[in-house]
């Protein structure tokens, strides 16, 4: 599958290696929302990427976690938020966001599956993924 490149609107980092949208460019100015419908509660459920070959601590107990001590739970939730953090703020000084597609359609989560590219202000370009791998924030996944 050819890849393409989408720029991207971010509405917030859930961890270190996913990224909720708010809307996505399908060129020509046009700028689709990027809801997938709404919960019971009402709120909006939006579509995810997932930034692919990486994978990172977790932020939160969940069923990762069964089978393992406190202190690993607490370690992993630990670098987990550093992870977010770190993305939180590289995000935050880029002047566009775009999106690499792995794949058609999601995966069992829901999520887009790509690589995230930041444009920062002097125009230099960074592949998070790889930022993240380079500063040991997150490992590379293996399916």
């Amino acid at each position: 599958m050819d890849n393409y490149i989408y720029e991207i609107e971010i509405n917030k980092i859930t961890d270190g290696d996913t990224i909720s949208l708010k809307k996505i460019s399908l060129g020509f100015g046009i700028w689709a929302f990027t809801s997938r419908g709404r919960t019971k509660t009402g709120k909006l459920r939006r579509y995810s990427i997932r930034i692919a070959g990486i994978n990172t601590p977790e932020t939160r107990r969940g069923w990762w976690s069964k089978g393992l001590s406190e202190e690993k739970i607490k370690e992993e939730i630990t670098n987990g938020k550093k992870a977010k953090a770190f993305l939180i703020d590289l995000v935050s000084r880029a002047k566009k966001t775009y999106i690499r597609s792995h794949q058609a359609g999601a995966d069992n989560f829901g999520r887009l599956l790509g690589d995230v590219i930041l444009v920062m202000e002097d125009e230099q370009q960074i592949d998070v993924g790889t930022i993240m791998l380079k500063e040991k924030l997150a490992k590379i996944y293996k399916k």
